[in-house]
């Protein structure tokens, strides 16, 4: 680990476990891809990315969602396996890695086969922040001094924006 990580984001060795992967999920058009970027470069790890410029069907998807629904996320999918079938040449556990993307295993399939510490799970809320945009670096940074301190399980990180926690503290009552 560089030690780099720990004094950028006001950490001790013992506090960290590095992530073993990284997968960045959510709707089209959230700000996925930027937001792994961020993440590969900051903790220096390889990226797998989506191509959406591939899919034939996106396109048509946004004129007509309803419609084309099933063929963008079916091309999606198909993506996603040949680029993780291509990683299985090797242990795609050994190097790190940052994705745009998740494929999920069936949660029952995942309860009995996987042990808490094969799948730390952190799910993030997004809906009052954005890690995307550079200009709020605090959000970013209190993101990634989270995931250095989760270890196993399943982890909630519902984050409030920076200036709403500044702007509540600066209040007197």
């Amino acid at each position: 680990m560089d030690d780099s990580l720990l004094v950028n984001f006001n950490l001790e060795r013992s506090a960290v476990s590095m992530p073993g992967y990284i997968a960045v999920e959510g709707p089209i058009g959230v700000g996925k891809t930027t937001l792994a970027k961020r993440l590969a470069a900051t903790f220096n790890y390889d990226i797998l990315l989506e191509e959406p410029e591939t899919n034939p069907f996106l396109e048509r998807f946004y004129r007509d969602r309803r419609t084309h629904a099933l063929p963008v996320q079916l091309h999606f999918l198909f993506q996603r396996m040949q680029k993780l079938q291509a990683l299985r040449q090797g242990d795609i556990f050994q190097q790190v890695r940052v994705s745009d993307f998740l494929i999920d295993k069936d949660p029952l399939f995942a309860r009995v086969t996987l042990e808490d510490d094969d799948t730390p799970l952190l799910i993030v809320n997004t809906s009052e922040i954005n890690l995307a945009n550079q200009e709020n670096e605090s959000d970013y940074q209190n993101l990634v001094r989270y995931i250095l301190q989760t270890r196993s399980g399943r982890h909630y990180y519902n984050p409030y924006p920076m200036e709403e926690i500044s702007n509540a503290s600066s209040m007197s009552y």
